[in-house]
């Protein structure tokens, strides 16, 4: 996606506001999270990386000729998979590794391993709901650089949305 909007609640306080756009990305937090947002990359071209690289394996379609199947059993599949091209049409040697619930057809885990074959982020979806017949986790784990948990209660897949969808808060700052 060219555009995101993450805001994360608390106990029904607002605590961070990101939105990344096409000039940039803005944060907000509140004064008393401090340190929140820190490790965020800057500028426009790497916030769609950094949104990228979480959403990139659930909105890009898989080239199935590339899947290895790892291991099977009755429950799991555990598979892995190339990572496209650097944008100059360089193989990066990283691949995507998953195992996919058999039964429901969801992933659990994703894990993204470098050319050496190491994790360099870590990835656990869960508690799955139907969204619009769309099976989707309602807590994502991440592990590597960042670590966090994400929460989802109120959950719409492309709705209809506002002009001011992606404005930023007016005291949200833009980071270089």
């Amino acid at each position: 996606p060219e555009r995101f909007r993450m805001q994360a609640w608390k106990l029904n306080q607002k605590l961070i506001d990101l939105t990344v756009r096409e000039d940039g990305i803005w944060l907000w937090t509140d004064p008393r999270a401090e340190g929140v947002g820190e490790s965020l990359p800057t500028g426009a071209s790497a916030g769609s990386n950094f949104v990228a690289s979480w959403l990139g394996p659930l909105l890009s379609p898989i080239d199935v000729a590339s899947v290895v199947v790892l291991d099977e059993t009755p429950r799991d599949l555990t598979v892995r998979w190339p990572i496209a091209p650097a944008d100059d049409g360089e193989a990066t040697g990283w691949s995507w590794w998953a195992v996919i619930d058999r039964p429901t057809l969801t992933i659990r885990d994703m894990r993204i391993l470098d050319d050496k074959g190491e994790v360099v982020q870590r990835i656990e979806l869960d508690r799955y709901r139907l969204i619009d017949s769309t099976p989707w986790p309602t807590q994502w784990t991440a592990q590597g650089k960042v670590a966090m948990r994400v929460r989802m209660s109120e959950i719409e897949l492309n709705p209809q949305l506002p002009a001011a969808a992606f404005k930023p808060p007016r005291q949200a700052t833009r980071r270089p």
